[in-house]
């Protein structure tokens, strides 16, 4: 269904207010809002679509405040409700009398509320204190016969292995022998979980390996990255032979990104020839991956558009960390190693906003490793917003500047 006008017809509607908590997510640092969080089987906002079915209404209205984008491609796929929807941005969601609040599950509004998260991990409470609520429905004799389908399809699931319920697993699940799996245990889709292992009160997301020997509780483990709850821990990059992505980096950039990378090349070869410049020496290095990367001088436009054709070539990003040879990957730790080998290169990067154009910069490497465990969608927002920047940044003019301030220095 779509927010679009149609024909004139009585409607019951309901009205949904979205809590705006973006600013709050600051340890789990989620690309969509809270409501599209996943609660047991599906989306927090998909249990009010429930609701909403269950007591007639065929109208809701959704007042959002935070990423009113996200939650209408989120709406778009929501093919399974017969209902009509509308999506309302607004700049602040405030309190309405009539308008429930997507703040609980539509099943326990008879219960008190929970209090207001404050912080990031009040967020990350809340979350889970939905979750046990979830379970403990389908646990219940009302929801009976939810417990036949709690495993989902083409699992393999060692013989040893217990399932404590209630739990929520989805299809293409490995499960090793004598694991302890549950109660009120999330495993996404495509997840391995080698054993023995113990997995308690926890959420693992798709496509996630855990090693065995290991004991998750009260815990959210996206591939590298784990939250402690109990403990308020956040770890970025977790070894990756305890815990790792099964998924491959995207590294390829898509049709539209090699078009534009394409036109960029046009535009700034022109540039080039229509513009002045004393040609400087030509660097050229061979990164980790083989590939030979030559970089001229000049602001960036003049001295990486080259790189631009490795983008249309489908070999580079357009945004991504800085190329870098195997030299500059043994001078970092094994930890950093991992994220850099694991992040897709790009022509322009984060470093390059904070004055670090190489990877011989020795600060280059922290930026690079900042920007590769930073979530896509924040990193997306950064390049849009500072490209003009990118573009006009001159290595070459703030090394003369350094240059002139030691001589004067040295001078004095």
């Amino acid at each position: 269904m779509t927010d679009q006008e149609h024909e004139p017809r009585p409607t019951k509607p309901l009205m949904l207010l979205l809590p705006d908590w973006q600013h709050l997510d600051t340890v789990r640092r989620a690309s969509v809002p809270f409501v599209l969080w996943q609660v047991g089987d599906q989306p927090l906002l998909f249990h009010w679509l429930d609701y909403a079915v269950d007591r007639g209404h065929d109208f809701v209205t959704l007042v959002c405040g935070d990423r009113p984008a996200e939650v209408r491609a989120a709406m778009e796929t929501a093919a399974l409700w017969p209902i009509r929807w509308t999506v309302v941005p607004v700049m602040k969601a405030e309190t309405m009398e009539s308008a429930y609040t997507v703040n609980r599950l539509p099943d326990t509004l008879g219960r008190p509320a929970a209090p207001t998260p404050k912080d990031g991990w009040a967020l990350l409470d809340l979350w889970f204190r939905l979750r046990r609520e979830w379970f403990d429905l389908m646990a219940s004799s009302e929801m009976e016969g939810i417990r036949l389908i709690a495993v989902g399809r083409y699992c393999s699931i060692h013989p040893t292995a217990e399932l404590r319920m209630p739990l929520w697993i989805e299809d293409h699940v490995h499960i090793g022998p004598n694991c302890v799996i549950g109660p009120n245990v999330n495993l996404g889709k495509g997840t391995i979980v080698e054993g023995p292992s113990v997995i308690e009160n926890a959420v693992i997301t798709e496509f996630t390996y855990l090693t065995g020997h290991t004991e998750l509780t009260d815990a959210y483990l996206d591939g590298g990255l784990l939250l402690n709850l109990r403990h308020r821990a956040r770890i970025d990059c977790v070894e990756m032979l305890v815990s790792s992505s099964l998924r491959q980096p995207n590294e390829r950039p898509r049709i539209l990104e090699r078009i534009a990378a394409f036109a960029g090349f046009v535009a700034f070869t022109l540039a080039a020839a229509l513009i002045p410049h004393r040609a400087g020496p030509t660097k050229t290095f061979s990164s980790f991956k083989g590939r030979t990367i030559s970089e001229t001088t000049g602001p960036l436009w003049r001295r990486r558009r080259r790189w631009l054709l490795e983008v249309v070539r489908g070999r580079m990003r357009l945004f991504g960390i800085l190329p870098r040879s195997r030299s500059h990957l043994n001078g970092v730790s094994a930890d950093w190693r991992e994220i850099l080998e694991r992040a897709p290169a790009g022509v322009f990067s984060y470093a390059d906003l904070h004055g670090a154009h190489s990877a011989d910069d020795e600060m280059e490497a922290i930026h690079a490793v900042y920007q590769a465990t930073s979530e896509r969608s924040e990193m997306r927002q950064v390049f849009r917003s500072s490209l003009w920047r990118l573009l006009t940044i001159d290595p070459d003019a703030h090394r003369d500047m350094t240059s002139a301030i030691e001589d004067v220095s040295g001078e004095a």
